[in-house]
């Protein structure tokens, strides 16, 4: 699973936090009985937990840097530029294929692969296949519960793109999905200095084709029988961490 779009999950600091604690009672105890723990001594172990978890923090913020490559990056903030004032009349902006070419021939230029099967590679995501009358199956339904419920950095957001005629249609489908799973638009995270900020959870909408096919698709991406098979209907869903 790529460290793009999956949070680093610091396990070892939830024990290691743990034991501290553990430490910090016997301290409390000896205190009480013999008075060797001094209120320097217990500071210093506050210290050291804070110190702990800054790292932590600032590792979350390398980790998806470091996997996702500065092409994908310089590829999702070129898109940022080109799309960020595009609307689709009142409704919600979209990107269409035409003002992502650009783009997406420098990345693919610079990667030396096409851009879709990078993505699919590098960041952590799941795929939707549309029935006629807009339904997913329920095994999808619930890989995007577990995507909706993982941790989210300050800086997670989700980019969505589907090709074909009706890609707009089904990338607000798959939003209102999201959103429904607990992913709002907009969410208040706490900045660095204390403050707490309004951070929007989605990219515009590709509407791209991304030219894969299901053999280059993970085993579980790829469409089941009961699913369209034509990738065409397939709508992607990105999670981008810190681009």
């Amino acid at each position: 699973m790529s460290l793009c779009l999956v949070s680093f999950r610091p396990r070892c600091l939830a024990r290691y936090l743990g034991g501290l604690s553990l430490l910090s009672l016997v301290g409390c105890a000896e205190l009480q009985t013999s008075g060797s723990f001094s209120t320097r001594t217990l500071k210093e172990k506050d210290d050291e937990i804070a110190m702990l978890i800054e790292r932590v923090r600032v590792l979350e913020e390398i980790i998806p840097l470091l996997a996702c490559g500065p092409e994908i990056r310089a590829l999702i903030q070129d898109v940022r530029s080109l799309c960020e004032t595009m609307t689709d009349g009142n409704t919600e902006p979209i990107c269409d294929e035409k003002k992502l070419k650009i783009a997406i021939v420098k990345a693919e230029r610079e990667l030396d692969a096409k851009v879709g099967k990078k993505l699919l590679q590098v960041l952590r995501h799941e795929v939707l296949y549309l029935s006629a009358n807009g339904e997913i199956s329920s095994r999808r339904r619930e890989r995007l519960s577990a995507l909706a419920q993982e941790r989210r950095l300050p800086g997670t957001k989700f980019l969505i793109i589907a090709g074909g005629d009706d890609g707009l249609q089904r990338a607000r489908f798959a939003r209102s999905l999201l959103i429904k799973e607990g992913i709002p638009a907009k969410e208040s995270v706490h900045a660095d200095d204390g403050s707490t900020k309004q951070v929007d959870r989605y990219e515009t909408a590709w509407k791209l084709s991304l030219s894969v096919t299901p053999n280059e698709l993970r085993p579980l991406d790829r469409p089941s029988a009961l699913e369209p098979k034509d990738m065409n209907r397939a709508v992607f869903i990105f999670r981008i961490d810190y681009l």
